[in-house]
């Protein structure tokens, strides 16, 4: 079994991939993905079903679900790292009035 950590855009990604014999002697290897939303009240798992040759197959495959399942996407990311609320609008960038600007002499 092998575990990593991806962090994309500051959210994390906990990928895991297992290698597996069937009953015919068959190697192959699966997957599974890990990650947060909600503002981290919730967790997402997403698991391949399919047989892969590789491990990097697996883990490619378990990073294309996590991806369909609202990782990486900016919407969720905001949401997930504690930014906007999914689907709301950014805010428009304010100009500070505090300060005085400066000038070029």
């Amino acid at each position: 079994m092998s575990v990593r950590t991806i962090v994309e855009h500051g959210c994390p990604l906990t990928v895991q991939t297992l290698e597996r014999v069937d009953a015919l002697g068959a190697t192959y290897w699966q997957a599974r993905a890990m990650f947060r939303t909600a503002s981290g009240q919730a967790r997402v798992d997403v698991v391949t079903r399919t047989r892969h040759a590789t491990r990097e197959a697996a883990e490619r495959a378990a990073l294309a679900l996590a991806r369909d399942n609202g990782w990486g996407r900016a919407q969720v990311v905001a949401a997930a790292c504690g930014g906007e609320r999914s689907g709301s609008a950014p805010r428009p960038l304010q100009e500070s009035h505090d300060r005085p600007r400066r000038t070029p002499s």
